[in-house]
């Protein structure tokens, strides 16, 4: 079984899709290379996320402190935004997941990059949810002038998503791409 090393623990809630004996977990994320023989749909993609906080200029103590604390809540968002851009691209495998962070004088740069896949072995990937701030309703972000450019871009986004989507045959595809396109119309 060439699905073996994906098996995890039988609290997992996933069936293994490629042998139906065990269980998988949703997504992975290893700083390996992809095994050989691993089965997957699709080709591999490369994905990089990055993240640039501002850093307070203090000396000492309070300098240590306050870039610990800046690095903790990098490394939260670039995880989260790589994350997000798996699941936009309907992978649900990170292989060769590297992070890199520097601190410079005035700013904390962080890159994550990894080697995305679709393994047959684990569940289709969620997709992903566009939500409005609760205060704002959608006629209020549509008629923000604001929002107009912001729109246009999610078009072009959104187009060039459906366009890899398909590429990868995920069927859910027209669906999400039509659901948004709902909710920006």
């Amino acid at each position: 079984m060439p699905c073996r090393f994906l098996h995890a623990s039988k609290d997992k809630r996933f069936k293994c899709n490629q042998c139906g004996q065990g269980y998988v977990p949703e997504i992975i994320i290893t700083t390996l290379e992809p095994i050989e023989g691993i089965e997957y749909i699709g080709e591999p993609m490369y994905l990089e996320a990055k993240v640039v906080k501002m850093k307070r200029n203090e000396k000492g103590e309070g300098n240590a402190i306050h870039v610990s604390e800046k690095i903790l809540f990098t490394e939260y968002y670039l995880h989260s935004q790589i994350v997000t851009k798996m699941k936009i691209f309907s992978m649900n495998a990170l292989f060769s997941f590297k992070v890199k962070i520097t601190v410079g004088e005035t700013f904390i740069f962080g890159v994550a990059q990894a080697t995305a896949l679709r393994l047959v072995a684990l569940p289709l990937p969620s997709g992903v949810e566009v939500r409005l701030k609760k205060k704002q309703g959608l006629e209020d972000f549509k008629n923000n002038a604001e929002n107009v450019e912001l729109v246009s871009k999610c078009y072009s986004q959104i187009s060039k998503i459906a366009k890899i989507r398909q590429v990868y045959e995920y069927d859910q595809c027209s669906n999400d791409i039509a659901a948004l396109l709902l909710i920006l119309n």
